[in-house]
């Protein structure tokens, strides 16, 4: 399957599972309030940095060693051996450490994060198995299934049966074991026992991919762990809400960078690393290119955006949203430059770069959040990810020869500006004080960035290119 369309079967589903999480946000945001809401969100701040902690790279590495085709049985089982292993010291260091992690979230929740760690780590084994058969659209229907168990549950608990956050929990749980259990009966490869190969070159892959792995979680969470530390868990809940809305900016580059991994894997495990370099070139404009307009777009609307979907006591996230939606244009460059070096075999370029960026992280989190709030950890972590962006390129332009769309990003760019001018008359004219009159305004710039990309020559032959790429691919 080409990476066009897998990586569109992605998107799609991406579209689906953000359009029902963002839902279930609001709702569950509402119904629990900042601190509420705030207390899950620290819960998966924990759960996602432990859980990287089994994987130390483990999930790359296997689907790896799996794209490449040899031993794939011997592979799959020596890969959930590592991964038991690091179950286990996981769950004891949660267990002997329960009463400050009950503390820091504020339910009693450490018995379930063990349960959690460990439902979640089921459901990552079939997903990326069947990533390593090179079947990454397949796995689009496990991500809608999790989403939505999830959401159900946790809309059962939560209402039905009034548990607050831990009712979010358990929606957790249920989504990632039905997401496992379907994942394995759609897989073609079947684990045998481990070999002692099998477990040293997932091991050898593994050292060096085992920072960017801990890197992604640390970058995603290190600034909600700090501002529960520092601030309220009413400021988490505020300041995870901005970042979910900010999030959904990335739904297509995450779905083209899952596909990349596998492919580049592919080439270069033929010497085509010419053919990789045209990955590359053919994939940075459609990473950025939704998510320069929607960066635009939440200049002026990002407190609306948090006043009516959530409530007006999430206000104050309002410039932090504007600051966390301009990152994610970085973050969509460092998608693809990131699974490429991947692909190519080179972890350890990607290890120097998170290095560098998780270290900056940290210490402007910690410089800014007192001083700045949730402002300063917006600035602090999309700061970060800019440098770490920046390395990632360096490094791939010294493996391969790609080049960067500087012509269509400015055209889209000032497509994006004109469509600024249209929400902020359409705005002062119609007055966001609903859902309705908000999803006017939205519709209205979506409508009138397309109908910029129509009128531009070359910004229509891309769009028409890509969407002929899509239905051959």
């Amino acid at each position: 399957m080409s990476v066009a369309r897998s990586s569109s079967k992605l998107f799609v589903v991406s579209v689906l599972n953000s359009g029902i999480g963002f839902l279930a946000v609001a709702v569950f945001a509402r119904e629990l309030g900042p601190a509420g809401i705030g207390a899950f969100f620290l819960f998966q701040a924990l759960f996602r940095v432990l859980e990287s902690g089994i994987d130390l790279g483990l999930n790359t590495a296997i689907e790896k060693r799996l794209s490449e085709g040899a031993s794939r049985e011997t592979v799959l089982g020596s890969g959930i051996a590592l991964k038991f292993v690091g179950f286990c010291g996981v769950a004891a260091l949660i267990l002997a450490v329960r009463g400050p992690v009950n503390a820091f979230v504020g339910v009693p929740v450490a018995g379930l994060l063990v349960v959690t760690v460990g439902s979640s780590q089921l459901a990552t084994i079939a997903t990326t198995t069947l990533r390593g058969e090179l079947r990454v659209g397949e796995t689009a229907v496990l991500f809608l299934a999790n989403q939505v168990v999830y959401v159900a549950l946790g809309a059962v608990f939560v209402f039905g049966f009034g548990l607050g956050p831990v009712g979010l929990v358990y929606g957790v749980v249920g989504g990632s074991l039905v997401s496992f259990l379907w994942g394995v009966s759609k897989l073609d490869t079947r684990p045998v026992l481990p070999s002692a190969a099998s477990v040293r070159s997932l091991l050898s892959y593994t050292k060096y991919n085992v920072v960017p792995a801990l890197g992604v979680q640390i970058h995603n969470w290190t600034d909600v762990l700090i501002v529960g530390f520092i601030l309220t868990q009413a400021d988490v809940g505020a300041y995870e809400v901005a970042w979910r809305v900010a999030a959904v900016t990335l739904l297509f580059p995450s779905a083209l960078g899952v596909s990349l991994l596998p492919q580049a894997s592919a080439l270069s495990a033929r010497g085509d690393r010419d053919r990789v370099g045209d990955l590359v070139s053919g994939a940075l404009f459609p990473a950025v290119a939704l998510v320069i307009p929607a960066a635009f777009g939440t200049l002026v609307l990002s407190e609306e955006l948090l006043r009516v979907l959530f409530g007006p006591e999430y206000v104050t996230a309002g410039l932090a949203l504007i600051v966390l939606v301009a990152g994610k244009v970085p973050e969509a460059v460092q998608i693809v430059v990131g699974r490429v070096l991947l692909g190519i075999d080179r972890p350890d370029l990607v290890a120097r770069a998170t290095i560098v960026a998780t270290v900056l992280n940290v210490g402007l989190n910690l410089a800014f959040i007192p001083r700045y709030g949730l402002v300063g950890a917006a600035v602090a972590t999309t700061l970060a990810f800019t440098v770490g962006m920046a390395l990632r390129a360096w490094y791939l332009r010294g493996e391969v020869t790609y080049r960067v769309p500087t012509g269509d990003l400015l055209r889209v760019t000032a497509v994006s500006t004109v469509m600024v001018g249209v929400l902020v008359v359409a705005r002062s004219a119609l007055g966001v004080t609903g859902v309705v009159e908000l999803a006017a305004v939205v519709l209205l710039g979506i409508g009138t960035f397309g109908a910029g990309v129509a009128v531009v020559p070359r910004l229509r032959s891309q769009a028409v290119a890509y969407g002929r790429e899509l239905r051959s691919g």
